[in-house]
């Protein structure tokens, strides 16, 4: 071959093996940040959490993807707790706040990166599902209609995918309220809304395990609210 073949060859493995040892670098930068959030995450230092950055993108190779997905969901658990540090007692989302209202939308960002962050049927992607349901339907109602509908209709669908009980129940019941009352939507959604709400509400109520305490009180109130000709609901539905 023409030139110092031998040499050029050389300099070809030399970048490759820089380039490997890189790789290999910025994986473990990973997994150490992964763990230095998993401590930050035991002693409630949310603030903390939300500071961090992954050390590298998720779509670059060197970054294992379920070190990637766990970043993100214990960031978007961080922004969902400080969001629900700003709301009144019983509420179901945090107030209005500029910055509750932030803290939901980045929620919702992170756990929309966070997919398969769980094993399958384990307790941590039971949590993983209900908080980002939860963060969904406070987000959505800040949202364009069509947003928001589409955010209700996301959040309803995680929580399908684990068993019925009373809290996802009043979680799903709410989040159809919510679209109940907005005057921004056609009448014909609005109705479908409260009825879906009722029937959501009525569901707790009536199923396995039987809703008892706080949440049995909410659930009725849901399914009192959701009555068409309620407050904010339309006087008539077809």
């Amino acid at each position: 071959c023409p030139g110092d073949c031998g040499s050029q060859v050389m300099k070809r493995m030399q970048r490759f093996l820089r380039l490997a040892s890189l790789l290999c670098l910025l994986t473990a930068c990973a997994t150490m940040q992964l763990a230095h959030m998993k401590q930050l995450q035991s002693t409630r230092q949310y603030e903390a959490i939300i500071a961090e950055t992954p050390v590298a993108s998720c779509n670059d190779p060197s970054q294992s993807r379920e070190v990637c997905r766990q970043f993100y969901a214990i960031r978007g658990h961080a922004y969902l707790k400080l969001a629900m540090n700003e709301s009144q007692p019983g509420a179901h989302c945090p107030m209005p706040t500029p910055s509750a209202r932030a803290n939901i939308d980045n929620a919702v960002h992170d756990y929309a990166l966070a997919s398969s962050a769980a094993a399958r049927g384990s307790e941590d992607e039971t949590h993983l599902l209900e908080n980002q349901a939860l963060a969904l339907t406070c987000s959505a109602p800040f949202k364009q209609p069509a947003e928001a509908v589409a955010m209700t209709r996301e959040a309803v669908a995680k929580l399908d995918l684990l068993p019925p009980n009373p809290s996802r129940a009043l979680t799903a019941s709410n989040a159809f309220l919510s679209l109940a009352q907005r005057t921004d939507l056609p009448q014909a959604d609005r109705c479908q809304a409260a009825r879906d709400a009722r029937i959501r509400a009525l569901g707790g109520l009536n199923g396995q395990p039987p809703a008892t305490g706080e949440i049995a009180i909410r659930l009725h109130q849901t399914v009192n609210a959701a009555a068409i000709g309620g407050p904010g609901l339309p006087s008539t539905c077809v």
